[in-house]
């Protein structure tokens, strides 16, 4: 497994600056290992949600972890100050550091999903 450091600047979009990322890698599929930063603004649609609360102030990542592929990306995310957890499809204000780990991976990301 590669282990590549990702280090994003503030006011940054989480999600798409890691899908952007993604998309410039060899492998067609990988994971977050770690993640340590903080939010100003978070989207989180909850379990059994349709859509998401936008959640507006100063918030702790508590917990980062998700799939990345070429097709997309699945991430779950916890923050603190109101403790609260869900997908995470919205901005950040700081990400100190994010570590993901790249498997090569020889066919589509969907198909190998769906052995799992």
């Amino acid at each position: 497994m590669k282990v590549v450091p990702l280090r994003l600047q503030p006011g940054t979009d989480l999600r798409r600056a890691l899908g952007v990322w993604m998309g410039e890698q060899e492998e067609k599929a990988g994971c977050l290992i770690s993640a340590v930063g903080s939010l100003s603004v978070a989207q989180l649609r909850l379990a059994g949600a349709k859509g998401a609360n936008v959640i507006c102030g100063d918030m702790e990542i508590l917990s980062l972890c998700g799939n990345l592929s070429h097709d997309g990306a699945h991430l779950h995310i916890a923050v603190a100050n109101t403790a609260i957890g869900g997908d995470k499809p919205g901005a950040a204000r700081r990400i100190q550091s994010i570590l993901a780990g790249m498997q090569t991976v020889n066919h589509d990301s969907k198909e190998l999903l769906k052995k799992v």
